[in-house]
């Protein structure tokens, strides 16, 4: 219902104006509402063991084939950008870290198949970190995800853009 929908992006809203920091939060929130990633994934799962080196966030499975992709959450504040304008260690970290979790999930798809029940034909990663960038940052994080087609990294900005597009779908289709 889109009433709903409304509290959820408000819920989302109100967690960032309230400068929340705790990973956790943002990660609840999304797995019970999947839907903010643009229809994507039919459900999210949450920290599923790849091996002992690769626990990613959530794995997504994609209501286009059933297949997984990979998703991890970032708090809005995380630190991207150092003062001189070049990536931080803390969005270098965190772009590292849903790179290895994708390519792991390729080179191990059938172990991942058949130990844990995970499909990851042609994984994707999606990385949301970041809120309020200027254009000169989001610009950045354009460029760096250019050189990984498999690597989609989201502000919330963004996100909160997706889940208001499909409020105004639902509401143009009435």
């Amino acid at each position: 219902d889109e009433e709903y929908l409304e509290i959820y992006i408000a819920q989302l809203q109100s967690m960032i104006d309230g400068e929340i920091d705790v990973e956790g939060e943002y990660q609840l929130f999304f797995q019970n509402n999947p839907w903010f990633f643009g229809l994507q994934y039919s459900e999210i799962k949450g920290h599923k063991k790849l091996d002992d080196n690769n626990i990613p966030d959530f794995t997504g499975v994609r209501y286009s084939d059933s297949k997984h992709d990979i998703i991890e959450i970032k708090h809005p504040f995380l630190k991207l950008f150092r003062t001189d304008g070049d990536f931080s260690s803390s969005f270098n970290d965190s772009f590292n870290q849903i790179e290895q979790y994708v390519d792991f999930a390729e080179r191990q798809r059938p172990y991942l198949l058949d130990s844990k029940g995970l499909d990851f034909e042609n994984p994707r990663g999606i990385l949301v970190l970041g809120y309020n960038l200027t254009e000169e940052q989001i610009k950045k994080i354009r460029i760096k995800t250019r050189g990984n087609h498999k690597i989609q990294v989201y502000t919330y900005n963004e996100i909160i853009n997706m889940a208001k597009g499909i409020l105004k779908w639902i509401d143009e289709d009435e």
